[in-house]
């Protein structure tokens, strides 16, 4: 099972390491017309030299169709604030193909990649009807909504656990802001992970041919200009991508890239670990599709709004089968999530400075209290 994850996760993010290869990453323009194929660009452009920003998000996720549960579906709210400001001093940031060439490196390169991004966040999760009820099924009571603030800054995490010490009925979970040294606990969590499972000093990570893969992602996407908007004074245009995932997951076009690229990773995987990967992939996606928005000022370029819709029919029955089992048919359970961002502030966000009244766990405290 360790291995097949592996290979699902490997197989995953093939789409996105050729894309991370390139200096400028290529934009997708579909059918669009020269023009608005500049305004993306120039976006692109803009956005990859964007150092800070201010956002407000909300986002509505929820699941239906629920086996064995009452009531079958659960519906949750989450709206927030924050900001980030990026040094820029991460090799993800300076040398995209770091990772390529030095994989074994991820650990040391995600650590240096928190201390690279500061963060502020203000969050609020509301529960539905159908989540306090289903909650209250194991004793416990939620409230209608409860928020918390975190904050990144230097590498420290650090998270505000006096809203959510009121959910604690036993009393145990402190309050106040409470930090420890993020950066630190991943890059020893995961290189313990790495130096017991595949050796990275042996994996090829020769990406596939960037041009390829945006030529087979585009064969299941398409892309549109919408009406325009005004924001922040300005007009924007909007355009709206929708991705076929399911489609591209199990096209043989993608299969036989997954094919060349396990060859290239020298990895002790058999033909039978290639073939469930697939399998499981197929049955894990068929019929997920994710729909994208954009509204980038005509003055700036920024983008100042951003959408996401995704629609998932999780299929459990086929993944059992997927594994060789042979389960009782099911409906698929409906998964859904709508997300809107809105960007502001360009490079003038507020500074993010660590809580003066914070108490520091230390990472072998918090790596024992993870379990490791």
């Amino acid at each position: 099972m360790r291995k097949l994850m592996l290979l699902i996760t490997i197989g995953l993010l093939l789409l996105g390491i050729p894309t991370l290869a390139q200096d400028v990453a290529p934009v997708f323009c579909g059918d669009l017309a020269e023009a608005d194929c500049a305004i993306l660009t120039d976006s692109a452009t803009a956005m990859r030299e964007l150092r800070s920003a201010v956002m407000a998000f909300e986002v509505e996720a929820s699941a239906a169709n629920l086996p064995d549960t009452r009531p079958d579906s659960l519906d949750l709210r989450l709206t927030g604030t924050g900001s980030y400001h990026l040094s820029g001093t991460s090799d993800l940031f300076t040398n995209p193909n770091a990772l390529l060439e030095n994989p074994e490196a991820l650990p040391q390169m995600l650590a240096d990649l928190l201390r690279s991004v500061s963060g502020d966040l203000t969050l609020t999760v509301f529960f539905g009807d159908n989540v306090i009820a289903l909650a209250s099924q194991g004793g416990t009571e939620l409230p209608q909504k409860v928020g918390f603030s975190a904050r990144l800054v230097e590498g420290f995490g650090y998270l505000n656990l006096s809203k959510l010490a009121e959910l604690d009925t036993t009393g145990d979970l402190p309050h106040g802001w409470v930090g420890v040294d993020l950066a630190t606990v991943v890059e020893r969590a995961l290189g313990e992970v790495f130096s017991q499972g595949m050796d990275f000093s042996t994996l090829n990570m020769n990406p596939a041919d960037p041009l390829a893969t945006m030529e087979l992602m585009s064969t299941y996407s398409t892309i549109e200009r919408l009406e325009d908007a005004t924001v922040n004074g300005q007009t924007a245009a909007v355009f709206q991508t929708t991705i076929d995932i399911a489609g591209l997951l199990t096209s043989d076009a993608y299969r036989e890239m997954l094919i060349q690229q396990m060859e290239q990773t020298g990895g002790d995987f058999s033909d039978a670990d290639l073939e469930a990967m697939i399998d499981l992939i197929g049955a894990m996606y068929g019929g997920f599709v994710m729909q994208t928005t954009q509204a980038i000022g005509l003055d700036d370029f920024y983008v100042h709004q951003m959408g996401l819709i995704l629609d998932w029919p999780f299929d459990i029955s086929a993944m059992m089968e997927a594994f060789g089992e042979t389960p009782n048919k099911a409906p698929a359970i409906e998964l859904g999530l709508t997300a809107t961002v809105d960007l502001s502030q360009f490079n003038a966000a507020p500074e993010i400075t660590a809580p003066e009244d914070a108490s520091v766990i230390s990472v072998e405290e918090f790596l024992r209290m993870m379990g490791n």
